[in-house]
């Protein structure tokens, strides 16, 4: 539920703007459950394979329970 509240909150304040993450790839699907898509091939960070994350146009978030 917080990253429910927190994708609504940033569409609030840069709802012009899409949300960049680094993901660790083993948690590509939850993300893409939120919309997120893979922008990048997967990279070592740390000794953990991770991935860039981009989300698509922000009005999907509009709907959100927090808002």
């Amino acid at each position: 539920m917080l990253h429910q509240h927190v994708l609504v909150v940033c569409t609030r304040h840069w709802a012009e703007k899409p949300l960049f993450l680094s993901a660790q790839a083993h948690l590509q699907h939850f993300y893409g459950s939120f919309g997120f898509m893979p922008c990048s091939e997967v990279y070592d960070e740390d000794g953990i394979p991770h991935i860039d994350m981009r989300s698509p146009h922000r009005s999907l978030f509009q709907h959100a329970k927090y808002q």
